[in-house]
């Protein structure tokens, strides 16, 4: 089994690698600036939702609101590039549980942040990127086939290693 596995592991760290070299200088980049942007398209789009927005929604609205400040008030790019990796991980979150309004809904703040975050002087280059070298990584790690074959064991209550043992791969 770890003669089928070694190859496939060192395949996929290799890729994760690649990503990150290439990636990590264009989030550096995006650090660096520190010439605020003006969220317009997020913060109109908030307001709207916040109208419209059941009582059980209003307060993760607000935050996000809240956060862009008063109108006119600036970010730094990297303040809104966090904010949109945090949007995703809810869009993810939702989707995955069937809440396919609340997926919706968030799928548009984020996409809002990502308008605002084009006007910056290094744009989205680095989403981009990610997002083209993050394929073969994702086919992995979304099929459960193969996500067990790269996925470490993290319960300390198990032995060491990954969550498939050698012994279960077929050779």
């Amino acid at each position: 089994g770890e003669a089928v596995r070694a190859p496939f592991v060192d395949k996929y760290d290799k890729v994760r690698a690649e990503r990150s070299e290439v990636t990590k200088p264009l989030y550096d980049k995006l650090k660096a600036l520190e010439e605020g942007i003006n969220p317009i398209t997020a913060r109109e789009l908030l307001a709207k939702e916040l109208e419209v927005a059941s009582p059980g929604n209003v307060a993760a609205l607000k935050r996000y609101s809240t956060h862009l400040g008063e109108e006119g008030a600036t970010l730094r790019p990297i303040q809104i590039e966090n904010t949109i990796q945090e949007l995703g991980d809810k869009v993810n979150a939702y989707a995955r549980t069937g809440e396919n309004n609340a997926a919706r809904r968030y799928r548009e703040i984020k996409d809002a942040y990502e308008a605002d975050l084009a006007t910056s002087p290094v744009g989205l280059n680095h989403r981009e990127e990610y997002r083209k070298l993050s394929q073969p990584i994702n086919e992995i790690e979304t099929s459960s086939l193969l996500n067990n074959f790269v996925k470490k064991n993290k319960d300390i209550n198990k032995a060491e290693g990954f969550v498939v043992s050698s012994e279960k791969i077929p050779s």
